[in-house]
């Protein structure tokens, strides 16, 4: 009997793990193709030329969704690629050129709420190359860093 209650123990958590793995590698993986160091290879500047004070020189995505950014010397920050349908049109209804885009969002302060953060970027990403969009610049790039 101690047998037979241990097999469905393990039976039944193998399938719990399965149904909650989906969800955990989805994040995962949508996030998975940021992590590491990006340098610049084209800055973004506004219709003046002025650069962008949000594009740092190097952006280094940790797993965790922590960012360091080159230009920020308070520590990792928290980013996110994944927003709910509500921050979405929040966000597209003030930025209406990032609607349908993939976005990447980091908070300046930890305190801060996702839709008021000024660091809000659609992104994409091509083999090794980032590109960013911001409202009223030029889109930025930067490659990834072998390490």
């Amino acid at each position: 009997m101690k047998k037979f209650v241990f097999a469905l123990l393990l039976v039944a958590t193998g399938m719990i793990m399965l149904q909650t793995q989906p969800v955990f590698a989805s994040d995962a993986k949508s996030d998975s193709n940021l992590i590491g160091t990006w340098k610049m290879t084209q800055n973004a500047t506004d219709s003046a030329g002025k650069p962008c004070p949000f594009v740092p020189e190097t952006f280094d995505f940790y797993v965790g969704q922590k960012v360091a950014l080159s230009n920020f010397r308070g520590g990792q920050l928290p980013y996110k690629t994944t927003v709910s349908k509500e921050e979405r049109e929040i966000i597209e209804s003030r930025t209406p050129e990032l609607k349908g885009k993939s976005l990447l969002l980091i908070k300046p302060n930890p305190n801060m709420g996702w839709t008021n953060t000024p660091m809000i970027y659609a992104y994409s990403i091509n083999k090794n190359e980032l590109t960013l969009i911001l409202q009223g610049y030029n889109p930025a790039k930067f490659m990834k860093a072998n390490k």
